[in-house]
């Protein structure tokens, strides 16, 4: 081999060493041989602070926390995998409609902007693809992240729900009070009385319970049509209508 050959076989050698450890470190977890690539867990980590950043800012002062969410984020990866892997040995299969419905169920909340002004449909396209650029995905490639999504989410109401028993609606109410004290207390720390795990879980629930909760409509009037000249009858089954959506109302 003369000298030039010899120089380009180093030079592929090392080109495939550099692929090999560019790999390597591109990977952060390793699932039954499937690799969890270091770019997922990075979007995933960078769409956690963006949602924690609108709906408690002050608990990414914390470094407990950014550590706890930086860990759970790794773990809902591997945990998203393994069902996935569980899915396809299932055969649970995910149809492109769903697909589109999960795709317009995410663009639907692009049609306002963050001062809440509606947007029209050509405006929150706009929105939806600046986003999409912003968490370094195409199209294509958000639709098979939620194909994946949704592939997951089949399996555990396939499989798994069948064999976890559904909590009581007295421990259903207990849960939600503590959330309730949680979001009143305004404090970043883990809740007291309870582990670090299940602490985190409230403390992400409460995060999500105060997002919602930020996006209710205030109403000023809830009209009940009635037809031109309405009898007495009308009047009287209206009025019932107003009373039971007021008495609703009322219990929150």
């Amino acid at each position: 081999m003369n000298s030039s050959s010899r120089a380009a076989a180093l030079a592929l050698l090392l080109a495939a060493a550099g692929a090999r450890a560019a790999t390597v470190e591109d990977t952060v977890a390793v699932v039954n041989g499937t690799p969890i690539l270091l770019s997922a867990y990075q979007k995933e980590v960078s769409t956690a602070l963006e949602y924690w950043s609108k709906t408690n800012p002050a608990a990414l002062a914390d470094p407990t926390f950014m550590r706890k969410l930086r860990d759970s984020t790794l773990e809902e990866l591997i945990t998203r995998e393994l069902l996935i892997q569980q899915a396809d040995r299932d055969k649970v299969k995910v149809r492109e409609r769903e697909v589109d419905s999960a795709v317009d169920e995410i663009k639907a909340r692009f049609k306002k902007d963050d001062q809440g002004r509606d947007l029209d449909d050509k405006e929150a396209e706009a929105q939806f693809a600046e986003q999409l650029k912003k968490d370094g995905r195409d199209y294509d490639s958000f639709r098979e992240y939620l194909s994946r999504q949704l592939k997951a989410k089949k399996e555990i109401e396939e499989q798994v729900k069948q064999k976890v028993g559904r909590p009581t609606e007295a421990e259903e109410r207990e849960y939600f009070d503590k959330i309730n004290a949680f979001i009143a207390s305004n404090s970043t720390d883990l809740p007291k009385g309870m582990d670090e795990d299940d602490g985190a879980a409230l403390r992400q629930a409460a995060g999500q319970v105060k997002a919602l909760s930020s996006e209710r409509a205030g109403v000023q009037r809830i009209l009940i049509r009635l037809a031109p000249n309405p009898s007495e009858n009308e009047r009287n089954r209206a009025l019932k209508t107003v009373q039971a959506i007021k008495k609703r109302l009322d219990a929150g």
